[in-house]
């Protein structure tokens, strides 16, 4: 047997995700809100192959229907790949042909959606396959909180594919206008990372991807593959974005405490002790201060001297995901998630009993000082 024969390998450097058993195929309840998941990543690192395995995956028991947003002439390809268990093309399979689905064809985007929707009850599950150069923050942001359709669909969770071969040349990409290049930003907005085609590096190459995509984004979990072959349950069901997302603060892995301030995107996390309680008025002003005029709050009054002085010299920080979980008394938890400049917050229950009451805040994001940003919350968003 050649080794093109064999099976893809899985390697994961978190614990194993078993897939779900097979599933029979239930008829979808055309009146509950429809999950989306973007699949997102740079030209070539595999994220046709990660859709064609779900459409033709039997294990998973769900009806998916796909928007296709790619440059070029591959639709036909495309078309070709995504066949529904008779070999006919599926009903809802929806082609773009604008390029990027961004700010400014983001009505084309709702309007794709509204078309879908005409078909409901024939799939409970939309994937969304951006093309390779797209920033997926504006195609999340329109899925999370447009109002246009916010109704029949919710952002279930966002879906990196990295090609392992070529990701470092594309990290390394420097722009004219010093802004972050679309595969840091890829990769800083995910909750899931899928490094792909790791057979064709070696393993200290593998080590040193890791090391670097995990300085960029600590919170996503991660996993290795070959063939964008990885557990359903890796990119599906993942609610990284309502009330349950409670639970993802639990599995965070310890982060690096970054003091040192850059212009590289990294991740930063501080704790809110129980004896800090959030003051949502206050909360909301921080927010919008730190999210719309990328500016900390000052701890202290400054002088118009000192202030302008420290604008000069410090960078502006840019926020590219945020999330937070927040005590706003009576052992009441919050849910913050924020995505550039959006955000939205909800109610997650308690802490029960016995639990200990601690908050924790995460920014993936460049030029962010801990340090700093922790004091302004502490001292800017609390009673």
């Amino acid at each position: 047997m050649e080794d093109d024969d064999l099976p893809p390998d899985l390697v994961e450097d978190h614990p194993p995700v078993q897939p779900t058993p097979k599933a029979p195929i239930a008829a979808p309840n055309i009146h509950a809100p429809v999950p989306v998941t973007i699949v997102t990543g740079f030209l070539g690192s595999g994220k046709t192959t990660l859709v064609t395995r779900l459409l033709t995956d039997t294990t998973h028991g769900k009806r998916i229907a796909v928007i296709l947003n790619e440059f070029g002439d591959s639709s036909g390809i495309d078309k070709a790949l995504t066949v529904d268990k008779d070999g006919e093309e599926a009903q809802e399979w929806l082609e773009l042909n604008n390029g990027c689905m961004c700010c400014e064809v983001k009505d084309a985007g709702v309007k794709a959606i509204e078309s879908l929707m005409k078909k409901r009850g024939k799939f409970d599950y939309i994937l969304v396959e951006t093309t390779g150069l797209a920033d997926p923050g504006p195609i999340a942001e329109m899925f999370w909180l447009d109002e246009a359709v916010q109704s029949d669909i919710y952002l279930d969770g966002i879906v990196t594919v990295v090609d392992s071969k070529f990701a470092p040349l594309h990290l390394g990409e420097v722009k004219e206008d010093g802004s972050v290049n679309e595969c840091v930003k890829q990769i800083a907005m995910s909750d899931r990372i899928i490094l792909n085609k790791t057979d064709l590096i070696s393993a200290d190459e593998l080590l040193k991807l890791e090391k670097d995509i995990t300085e960029i984004n600590s919170a996503a979990l991660r996993t290795r593959s070959v063939k964008s072959d990885v557990p359903i349950d890796f990119i599906l069901d993942l609610h990284a974005f309502d009330d349950r997302t409670k639970g993802w603060f639990d599995d965070l892995p310890t982060l690096a405490q970054v003091h040192k301030v850059d212009q590289s995107v990294k991740t930063i996390m501080f704790p809110i002790p129980e004896s800090s309680i959030i003051s949502l008025p206050k909360l909301e002003t921080w927010l919008q201060q730190v999210l719309w005029t990328n500016t900390i709050p000052s701890v202290s009054v400054e002088t118009a001297a000192t202030a302008a002085v420290s604008e000069s010299v410090v960078p502006k920080p840019q926020v590219i995901r945020l999330k937070a979980l927040l005590h706003v008394g009576e052992r009441k938890k919050l849910v913050i998630q924020a995505v550039h400049e959006l955000y939205d917050k909800f109610e997650a229950g308690v802490w029960k009993e016995g639990e200990q009451v601690e908050g924790k805040v995460v920014l993936i994001g460049r030029a962010l000082d801990r340090q700093a940003i922790m004091q302004s919350f502490l001292a800017n968003a609390t009673e």
